[in-house]
């Protein structure tokens, strides 16, 4: 199911995301591509140089806090099959970081940044429950920064000519 994994190391100056994480990927299942930012240059730049090296035809953006779970992938190919338009986001479980308690995600909010640029959670407005008339599998419209789209959308939709970009 994955094709290949590319770990994008922005600039980073930690010793063992340097040789030691270079030994770990090769002893993986699954082919890793370090690629490595030659200045810090942001997750946006980070990410689209990813993008830019991947061969798969959809792309997953995870950043390094994140852990995947058993069933992750399945639910998100399976929205992208059906809409390659389509750009999805799971629901992620948190560490708490006052008391690194454990909480399982909920389908009721969605992350986001107030004007302060504090990362908060807020509840799913309304007018989204109301859309989705009780189906919680239904996918809440809202912005994001985990996802996974089809790689073609990203190319030749999303930053098509036509689209101004």
């Amino acid at each position: 199911m994955i094709e290949e994994i590319v770990l994008v190391d922005d600039a980073s100056e930690r010793d063992f995301l340097k040789r030691p994480l270079e030994s770990y990927v090769k002893k993986l299942k699954v082919p890793v591509h370090v690629i490595r930012m030659e200045q810090r240059s942001g997750l946006i730049r980070a990410r689209l140089k990813g993008a830019a090296v991947s061969k798969g035809q959809v792309i997953t953006f995870i950043d390094a806090h994140c852990e995947c779970t058993a069933g992750w992938l399945e639910p998100l190919l399976a929205r992208i099959k059906h809409g390659r338009r389509t750009v999805v986001c799971p629901i992620i479980d948190v560490i708490s970081d006052d008391t690194f308690e454990y909480m399982t995600g909920s389908d009721m909010t969605y992350g986001g940044f107030n004007w302060k640029l504090n990362f908060r959670w807020y509840p799913v407005p309304q007018r989204e429950m109301d859309r989705r008339k009780g189906d919680w599998t239904l996918p809440v419209r809202t912005p994001t920064d985990r996802y996974c789209l089809n790689l073609d959308l990203l190319w030749n939709v999303l930053f098509s000519p036509s689209n101004g970009d």
